[in-house]
């Protein structure tokens, strides 16, 4: 039930309480009000003179209140802003109240603050305007924030980097014009689209949220394939890092996308020419011995074998010295090029420097088996070659070497050869020699052109 006695004694006593503020009491109630403020709450005549000082302008500007009132307000204004102090008081003087008006003052320390101004004429009993009323709000951090902001929507805009933004689900929320530049499409037709839809998800890319919702990273770099709007595709190098509202839980994710097409096509070109002879474009010796060793490693797997043979060409030096190095390097380009013209589909040829040049013959297995390969090399070295009219001709001394049963690396192939190479040329060269059933061995048999 309820009790109307209490009721009504609660009402007399607010009234009661109502009734206590007099004109004193309201005056301290204000006075606490105002002292209780972050912001500054100043009054000053229209000469600008300072008359009132709170907690809060102690706080941004830090004077004390018998430090400054009696002083003018212009020791808070930078030399450079006195003009806006004129203003303001002409528009108080008037009768104009000036609202948030962002400017810049001094601190008793010298260093300048931001501020947010409002302004109000203060009037006297009679409404005549006496002076002014002035809140001022300290902005430093706003105006700091609001700068990086900025700095990051300029980051954004002009970066020369595509950029994409996606809600936690990876729907894009927002993308730069370099985007919309490296993948064809406009930024209304990307918005709401997920951004695997951009990549080839063979690539991998589609667990990325997954990697980072694990909590292991917030940082991703992975290299896939992009997508651009007419079916083309490039290479694309994808940073993305979680933005996360707090520990437990992701907001968004940025995608940083580098086209690296034309990097990497640089990167494969100069890998290529770092297996490549420069002077014939066979593979180089770099390139022979991790041919040799997948050689031995799949022969040896699968019980195959293969021969490798030496090829060093007999007189070069002559060549070269009578007729000089431009014309020996077309010479050995020459011979490079009969060499490979005489090999087989599935043979490998390099040339290692100098005038020596290597081949690997899959599924060879004995002399006999490669009589006709290596008679057609002897022919080829054999053969006069037709440079600026004149009739360059030499041979070529063979060594033959063979991967056997047991075991063997790519050093001890080309050993067994070369030494087999050099017995071919002591025994008159212009032939070739084949390395026994036992690399250790040094037994050879001989065939002669």
């Amino acid at each position: 039930m309820r009790n109307f006695e209490t009721e009504a004694h609660s009402t007399i006593a607010a009234g009661s309480f109502i009734d206590s503020f007099d004109q004193t009491t309201s005056l301290h109630l204000a006075e606490a009000i105002i002292d209780s403020s972050e912001d500054a709450i100043v009054a000053k005549t229209l000469d600008g003179i300072i008359r009132t000082w709170n907690n809060g302008a102690r706080a941004i500007f830090g004077y004390e209140q018998d430090e400054i009132v009696g002083r003018p307000v212009l020791v808070l204004i930078p030399p450079d802003r006195l003009e806006e102090e004129h203003m303001i008081l002409a528009r108080v003087i008037r009768g104009e109240r000036i609202d948030h008006f962002d400017t810049t003052r001094i601190r008793k320390d010298g260093g300048k603050v931001d501020v947010s101004v409002t302004v109000s004429p203060v009037r006297n009993g009679e409404g005549a305007i006496i002076g002014a009323s002035k809140i001022a709000r300290d902005i430093t951090f706003q105006k700091l924030a609001h700068k990086r902001l900025l700095k990051a929507s300029n980051v954004f805009t002009y970066s020369s980097e595509a950029i994409a933004i996606t809600d936690h689900q990876g729907r894009i929320v927002e993308v730069n014009d370099a985007f919309c530049s490296t993948t064809g499409f406009a930024r209304n037709e990307a918005l709401g689209c997920s951004f695997e839809s951009f990549l080839k998800s063979e690539d991998g890319i589609a667990e990325f949220s997954a990697i980072l919702l694990s909590g292991t990273t917030e940082h991703l770099r992975i290299e896939s394939t992009g997508r651009k709007k007419h079916g083309d595709s490039f290479v694309a190098l994808v940073t993305v890092t979680a933005v996360k509202a707090n520990e437990a839980m992701i907001e968004s994710f940025i995608f940083l996308i580098a086209d690296v097409t034309e990097l990497r096509e640089k990167q494969k070109q100069l890998e290529a020419a770092a297996y490549r002879d420069a002077l014939t474009g066979l593979p180089n010796r770099r390139s022979l011995v991790t041919k040799l060793e997948a050689f031995i490693e799949q022969c040896v797997r699968t019980n195959e074998t293969f021969a490798l043979a030496f090829i060093d060409l007999d007189g070069f030096k002559l060549i070269n010295d009578t007729q000089g190095h431009d014309t020996g390097d077309r010479f050995l380009a020459a011979i490079g090029e009969r060499l490979s013209q005489s090999l087989r589909e599935g043979d490998f040829l390099a040339r290692i420097g100098g005038d020596e040049f290597i081949a690997i013959l899959p599924g060879v297995q004995s002399a006999e088996h490669c009589r006709g390969i290596v008679e057609r090399l002897l022919s080829a070295c054999s053969r006069p070659i037709l440079l600026d009219r004149i009739e360059l001709t030499t041979s070529c001394s063979i060594g033959v070497s063979f991967l056997m049963d047991r075991p063997t690396s790519p050093v001890a192939m080309l050993n067994a050869a070369d030494r087999a190479m050099y017995e071919a040329k002591q025994y008159g060269k212009n032939q070739v020699c084949f390395s026994a059933e036992s690399l250790s061995s040094e037994t050879t048999t001989f065939i002669l052109p």
